[in-house]
């Protein structure tokens, strides 16, 4: 922080302090004056004034004051004040408004009289609020409202919920988007040409363009913009199609009407009628009004670009820049021109809110609280300080007051998407699902076009047992941020960034489209190589996918080097890529975090977990996270036990995981991790080898790995993150021919050191993004052989056009091992091409040379357009040439397909001859995702996998051909139950190493799952129940990847419980 940036706040400080001490003896006095009062006056726009009774006087009232029981409040022309009631109803009252209290007001029950004017009312306790009104009464029942008296009649109109409009001639109960009009001594009746977004125009907030001392600017443009500011829409309109008729080519004048539209959330038009008064007028109120387009329509950097870099540039040219440099992630220069704003005006409240937000997004909260509410009382109709409130307060763990504050910024621009979202996020943290589903489909009512609210409403669903909704929202959200992937709110300001995390990877998983995760996740690495949700998907995607763990365990790390600090535990087997459990068999689904807090707010949180099952089989693991102020930190522990299916194939697994974080600026966070895994077992591995399975061979491994990492944002466009690790690995193994029990065992014991040290730099720019980083991996063994791995690479994101994005690429290794040398030089290219609005075709042609990293996980990038480039099975230095094409399809809402296939050509080293020996293998893949029905799914997939080996040196099998077609159904019950049943087919045939010579096996066979689901009350778990291999099939099967097992000979039952407690 500048010095000049901290000798502002230090003034500030004490000016606020002094202020805020008079303020609160002034409440104090008024608070003592009403042992009941009625109402707090949290905004006061204008002329604002109260009568307490008896007294007939009217006073002006101030944010901050307090109402009587029996008082009045009246509101003048182009004015408005905001009231917060002792039940918590909030409301607004509109220009030329009168509204009094009653003499009596019954406990939590609220009763007024709205003599003329407007309001808005947003009720959330039932029969907490009755409005009187001269034609007509309504009785409240947990509602949003709008009520108007004029002209001789009452107009409701109905936001959500319900309510009892009636008078002595009858009586209309009113839901959702219902409107009624009352005349005098008339029943209430149904009114259609009345709409909620209609109702609120008045309440909504006009982002200024210009100031009100600006003399360029002519005169009934000024008034213009006073009639916006205290909502007054059709004034506005009036006086701003005056200036036009006069003056066509006023650019000013179309800068307001872009403004209008935009916050009628028509983006599109005011792009164009912004782009209107540029070519009239280059003044700074157009400049202004062309940037916020630009912002409304997903172009951050044309937003700030249009705004120029003159030093002479008018205020809110400077505001502008600032809010966007912040946006961009430029914190420094986002300080810079909000300081500059506040040393030429320091009276402008938006400067203060850019400040506060500049402070969260630091985590200095007291510097962040001070410039809120310095903000608030500058501009009391602004809704951003009162978002920033309420993000602050559930930052420092106080949910209620910070569901509060996101109520009145609701309430004072009802119509922003935004808001309602962070609302809804807020309700559902609260436990009110409900009403958190409300906000956000209000949210989307207002502004189809914003993708958060989709975003968050597929987060919402998923937590209620419904993901083919949460995956239709999902795909709603894409389709409106120009179909790329959207993790983050449209805001960017806020330092609540967990709707970044990759939850969303539960989605796709409950429905078993892994697919469609792998695509998404791609795609949005592509557009963002720095998205750390992205990465975060990709990991949770390729959870049991096989031969993947490299690329799971990679993208892990890379996810958690980018992440924010996070009050959700990483499971100690999600970092682990060698565990040997059968797929969902383990205590706890690893990617589980559907019950995660939805905001990053400090406190501490555990899971607990524990699975028992056949054959002796016992799993537990606990995980405690805390975050405080700068630092996170977790501890995991896991436990896995099973006498297995068969002689010698017991294991048991310790894992042991401590993780911390620290934010120590804004720009820069360190991380350090420390992991244990003690292992013991049997052969577990499915494999048709000679000698196998055998039953006499027992292994001992302890492993420690250390990590220390380093994320630094050099600016707005480039990072750097860096890891440094060290593993040291123990193996036992004894064996002992059986055939021969007069002979000893055969021990071997090692001990493997790996350490290894890999630095990365993501640069973006318009239409590009460029990846460049490098690694070394060092090797020594008590064989004593040292082994050294060096590595370059260089990976660019170029869209040539809005439907094609290319992957071009370059990596260099160098490997030697002391016997042999070698380097080589791997191009990469992808493209993924958008045929139409729902077909993608994907290529890719790449070259990689096997690495042995520490703990399987490197920074690279790995896959190029959604192909897989790192393969846990490869020999050590193996080159690979790949080659791969893919289309995937989307038929609506409720289908989708799609198939690729990919060839590898292998060079391998014989370990004996250290010839280069070739394999070929081929995979490929088709699948189709249907959704029939919200509560129902149906995966149905081919895999094929085939590999030819040089007889020489085949590691036991010349050739395989494995074919698999899984089917699988999913049915959610309700927001508690659901089901999954999972059949497959499988047939493999190959040819495998004997005594004799090359021996042909064959088997075909069918595997059916099963799975009931029940989620605890208040997102507090889940309870699994399930089985595989139901039917008890026995077969032959040769796993080309036996460290993550998916199939098992015998039948399995089991029962999972995870508990979440924060």
């Amino acid at each position: 922080m500048s010095m000049q940036f901290r000798c502002c706040w230090q003034v500030m400080r004490l000016l606020f302090v002094g202020c805020l001490g008079q303020g609160l003896f002034v409440q104090a006095g008024q608070a003592a004056d009403c042992i009941d009062w009625s109402a707090r006056v949290v905004s006061v726009q204008g002329q604002v004034f109260a009568q307490h009774a008896p007294d007939t006087t009217w006073e002006s009232v101030s944010r901050g004051s307090f109402l009587c029981v029996g008082a009045s409040i009246r509101v003048g022309e182009q004015s408005r004040a905001a009231l917060r009631l002792p039940n918590n109803t909030i409301l607004r009252l509109d220009q030329h408004s009168s509204l009094s209290f009653a003499d009596t007001q019954p406990p939590s029950r609220s009763i007024l009289d709205l003599i003329k004017g407007a309001a808005h009312f947003i009720s959330r306790d039932p029969r907490a609020l009755t409005i009187h009104t001269p034609y007509a009464n309504a009785a409240v029942e947990g509602t949003e409202l709008v009520v108007r008296v004029r002209e001789q009649q009452t107009r409701i109109v109905v936001i959500e919920g319900s309510v009892r409009a009636f008078n002595d001639a009858g009586e209309l109960l009113l839901g959702d988007g219902d409107a009624a009009v009352v005349k005098s001594a008339e029943a209430p009746r149904r009114d259609l040409t009345s709409y909620s977004s209609d109702s609120v125009r008045w309440a909504l907030y006009y982002p200024p363009v210009f100031l009100s001392d600006d003399k360029a600017i002519d005169p009934r443009l000024h008034q213009a913009a006073q009639w916006l500011y205290s909502g007054q829409v059709d004034q506005a309109n009036d006086a701003i199609d005056a200036v036009l008729a006069v003056n066509p080519t006023e650019g000013v004048a179309y800068a307001l009407q872009s403004v209008i539209r935009l916050v009628g959330n028509d983006a599109e038009q005011a792009l164009v009628l912004a782009q209107v008064a540029n070519r009239y007028s280059n003044a700074d109120a157009v400049v202004t009004a062309l940037s916020y387009a630009w912002q409304a329509n997903h172009q951050l950097i044309k937003a700030r670009d249009v705004l120029g870099d003159a030093t002479d540039a008018g205020i809110l040219v400077w505001l502008r820049r600032a809010e966007l440099e912040l946006s961009l992630g430029n914190i420094d220069a986002g300080v810079a021109a909000a300081t500059q704003v506040v040393t030429l005006a320091p009276t402008l409240g938006r400067a203060h809110t850019l400040l506060g937000f500049s402070a969260l997004l630091q985590l200095d909260l007291e510097s962040a609280a001070v410039a809120f509410e310095q903000a608030m009382v500058l501009d009391q109709v602004d809704p951003l300080p009162h978002l920033g409130v309420g993000l602050l307060a559930i930052r420092q763990g106080v949910l209620v007051e910070g569901r509060q504050a996101l109520e009145t910024a609701m309430l004072l621009d009802p119509a922003r998407s935004l808001l309602r979202s962070y609302l809804g996020r807020a309700y559902f943290a609260e436990g009110r699902a409900v009403k958190a589903q409300t906000q956000l489909d209000l949210a989307l009512t207002f502004d189809p076009a914003d993708p958060t609210p989709w975003l968050y409403a597929a987060m919402h669903a998923q937590t209620q047992n419904q993901p083919v909704v949460a995956m239709r929202a999902l795909q709603e959200s894409v389709e409106r941020n120009d179909n790329r992937a959207v993790f983050r709110s449209r805001l960017q300001l806020d330092a609540d960034r967990a709707s970044r995390s990759a939850g969303l990877g539960q989605i796709y998983r409950d429905l078993g489209f892994e697919q469609l995760a792998v695509q998404a996740a791609s795609s949005a690495l592509e557009t963002d190589p720095g998205n750390y949700s992205a990465h975060r998907l990709l990991a949770d995607s390729y959870v049991g996918r096989p031969r993947h763990e490299i690329a799971r365990v990679s993208e892990l790390l890379q996810a958690q080097l980018r992440q924010p600090l996070r009050l959700q535990p990483l499971p100690p087997t999600m970092s682990e890529s060698r565990l040997q459990i059968l797929e969902g068999a383990g205590p706890a689904d690893p990617t589980l975090t559907e019950f995660s807090p939805l905001f990053d707010d400090a406190g501490h949180s555990a899971r607990i977990a524990a699975v028992v099952g056949a054959d002796g089989t016992f799993g537990e693991e606990m995980i405690a996270a805390a975050l405080w102020d700068r630092v996170a930190l977790s501890v995991g522990q896991f436990h896995y036990e099973s006498d297995g299916y068969r002689d010698n194939n017991d294991q048991q697994r310790d894992l042991y995981n401590v993780f911390a974080q620290v934010q120590l600026s804004s720009r820069t966070q360190i991380q350090a991790e420390v992991r244990r895994n003690n292992f013991e077992s049997g052969d577990l591995a499915l494999d048709l080898g000679f000698g196998r399975p055998s039953l006499s061979e027992r292994t001992d491994e302890r492993t420690e790995v250390a990590r220390i990492g380093l994320y630094h944002r050099i600016d707005a466009q480039t990072d750097l993150i860096a890891s440094v690790m060290g593993s040291r690995r123990d193996e036992t193994t004894i064996s002992h021919d059986v055939d021969f029990p007069v002979t000893d065992d055969v021990m071997l014991d090692s001990r493997e050191l790996r350490h290894s040290i890999e630095l990365q730099a993501t640069t973006k720019r318009e239409g590009r993004r460029h990846l460049m980083g490098l690694g070394l991996i060092d090797e020594t063994t008590s064989l004593d052989r040292d082994v050294q791995h060096s590595n370059a690479y260089l990976y660019s994101y170029i869209q040539s056009s809005p439907d094609m994005n290319w992957t071009l690429g370059m990596s260099v290794d160098a490997f030697d091992d002391g016997v042999s040398e070698r380097h080589q030089v791997n191009p990469k290219v992808g493209l993924r091409w958008r045929l139409s609005q729902n077909e993608t075709f994907r290529a890719a042609a790449f070259r990689t040379m096997k690495r042995n990293a520490v703990a399987d996980q490197t920074l690279e990038p790995t896959q190029v357009a959604g192909f897989n480039q790192f393969y846990l099975d490869d020999q050590e230095a193996a080159d690979s040439k790949n080659y791969a094409v893919g289309v995937d399809w989307r038929q609506g809402s409720s289908l989708s397909s799609g198939l690729e296939y990919l060839h590898r050509s292998i060079d391998v080293v014989d370990s004996f001859t250290f010839a280069e020996v070739p394999w070929e293998e081929q995979q490929g893949r088709a699948y189709a995702y249907w959704t029939p029905r919200d509560d129902i799914s149906v995966a149905l997939e081919y895999r094929l996998q085939q590999v030819e080996r040089d007889e020489s040196f085949s590691a036991g099998v010349p050739d395989l051909t494995s074919e698999e077609i899984p089917l699988r159904i999913n049915k959610q019950w309700s927001n508690q139950w659901s089901s999954q049943i999972t059949t497959r087919y499988v047939r493999q045939s190959g040819g495998f190493d004997s005594p004799g010579g090359l021996a042909s096996r064959e088997d075909a066979f069918w595997i059916t799952d099963v799975l009931a689901e029940y989620r605890l009350p208040q997102r507090k778990g889940k309870l699994s129940i399930g089985a595989h291999n139901v039917f008890d099939e026995a077969f032959e099967f040769h796993d080309l990847d036996p460290e993550n097992p998916r199939l098992r000979p015998q039948r399995f039952a089991y029962a999972r419980l995870t508990v979440f407690m924060d």
